[in-house]
């Protein structure tokens, strides 16, 4: 069998683009739900105004939500379940974004230079490890780097109703923009029933239950994602 080209690109960069995976009228639904949820919120946040508040602060570190729990809407549930999306998966974007606007940039290809790179710096940074609740490894500036001058940095540009595949070994992060165009997407991720223990099973049942968010992993590391205190955003507003 043949394989497709997304797949050769994928397993080549580190990413691709799949267009027209998710309908218009679905991407439009999902970002008239998640204004109105960011609305529910007493910061002072308004589609209508533009009203921004502490927000960003209490809600969207990095221009990204795992508490409140987003990740249980009913609206995210609708974007998990695209027949498109099932077929082929990873970052569904549910608005226009361009080169200027927020969203992933990568080091294109440096998921195939992490054998090379840990063996030049000596091994694994242990400081540089978040732990398991957070399942990210933050690269100090030297080895951020390093990357850098082997491979080609891109602002991974999509429009409305396309999908990122994305192998998230590769070297990533979130850019701020420079534009007035407002960023959605919704990051799902699948992998075969097998591969969870009834253990796990069990607690990601119990996070479903409880209305409570857990890793992107979606068989492993199934530990709750709560929302920061509400005093902790309290003391942000002051």
């Amino acid at each position: 069998m043949t394989k497709p080209q997304f797949l050769i690109d994928l397993e080549r960069d580190g990413y691709v683009v799949v267009p027209n995976v998710i309908p218009k009228e679905e991407c439009a639904a999902f970002r008239d739900a998640a204004l109105e949820w960011l609305e529910s919120f007493p910061y002072g946040f308004s589609a209508t105004t533009g009203a921004r508040g502490p927000m960003s602060t209490c809600l969207l570190a990095g221009g990204l939500n795992n508490r409140y729990p987003v990740n249980q809407k009913d609206f995210v549930w609708r974007i998990r379940t695209q027949p498109g999306i099932l077929d082929v998966f990873r970052i569904a974007k549910l608005a226009p974004n361009g080169a200027a606007d927020r969203g992933l940039c990568v080091l294109k290809g440096s998921h195939l230079l992490h054998e090379e790179h840990f063996a030049a710096i000596g091994g694994f940074r242990p400081e540089a490890y978040e732990g398991e609740k957070e399942n990210s490894y933050r690269y100090p500036p030297q080895d951020f780097e390093w990357y850098k001058r082997r491979t080609e940095a891109i602002k991974v540009c999509a429009g409305e109703g396309d999908l990122i595949l994305w192998d998230s070994r590769t070297v990533h992060w979130n850019c701020s923009p420079t534009s007035t165009q407002t960023c959605f997407a919704s990051y799902v991720c699948y992998a075969p029933r097998d591969r969870m223990s009834e253990v796990k099973l069990t607690t990601k049942l119990e996070v479903f239950r409880g209305r409570e968010s857990t890793t992107h992993w979606p068989f492993m590391n199934v530990i709750p994602a709560r929302p920061t205190p509400r005093t902790a955003c309290a003391r942000s507003m002051t």
